[in-house]
């Protein structure tokens, strides 16, 4: 798990991270690292949460080329998401991006919805692409 070291404008992002930070740590377990994530993503064995544009760009394009399994979760707190996800909801619906690839991206206001959805995430098998070794 990722999460990014800027806490924004608003309290309200100050508060979540906060709020998720004590449910992961009462309820979840894995690695939790202050470095860039891209170096991890393919031998962590947990989920990935991206702070910012770039990493989750990559972290998609990784989950899509099969170099790891993990979900990709958003935790949307006070709307900062909305719009990227509407986005790739329209993308979906207009052909540009397959269903498969959309729910690749979870997303919850929440972090006890968040957890619960990616506790019941379950891998695709894409056979578009030859897997890594190792992955």
């Amino acid at each position: 798990m990722f999460c990014g070291s800027n806490v924004g404008r608003g309290e309200a992002y100050l508060d979540a991270a906060r709020r998720l930070g004590t449910r992961l740590a009462t309820e979840a377990s894995g690695s939790w690292t202050g470095a860039p994530p891209s170096a991890r993503w393919a031998h962590s064995p947990t989920s990935f949460s991206p702070p910012g544009p770039g990493e989750l760009a990559e972290a998609l394009t990784w989950s899509q080329l099969g170099i790891h399994a993990k979900p990709t979760a958003l935790l949307d707190t006070a709307g900062y998401y909305d719009h990227f996800l509407r986005f790739l909801d329209h993308a979906a619906e207009e052909g540009f991006l397959r269903a498969a690839d959309r729910a690749l991206v979870l997303s919850a206001t929440d972090p006890a919805t968040l957890l619960d959805r990616l506790r019941a995430w379950q891998p695709r098998h894409d056979r578009r692409w030859k897997p890594v070794k190792g992955s």
